[in-house]
């Protein structure tokens, strides 16, 4: 599965220096985000996931199972930053 990155339809900048309204339109397409990013990590647990208790738990047990840290060499550090978007790179 080729994971899709969330990408803000405007230029990000730190919270701390967004104003009121900046702030508030990214709160508001983050939370608009929230059905998509749901169904692509249910899509790739294979878990149902909505907003219960029940399916934190599960994707919980799921991430304990199936996550691992992994350690890269900095070529591949390096390799996945120069693919990585400019908007990104900051943070």
């Amino acid at each position: 599965m080729n994971y899709k990155l969330m990408q803000p339809p405007f230029d990000m900048r730190e919270y701390s220096e967004m104003s009121k309204n900046e702030a508030k339109e990214h709160f508001n397409w983050f939370k608009q985000q929230m059905p998509s990013r749901l169904e692509q990590l249910g899509a790739f647990s294979q878990i149902h996931l909505e907003y219960s208790h029940r399916s934190l738990i599960d994707i919980w047990e799921w991430y304990l199972r199936n996550v691992q840290i992994q350690n890269k060499s900095t070529s591949e550090l390096e390799e996945e930053y120069s693919r990585t978007s400019k908007w990104m790179k900051v943070y």
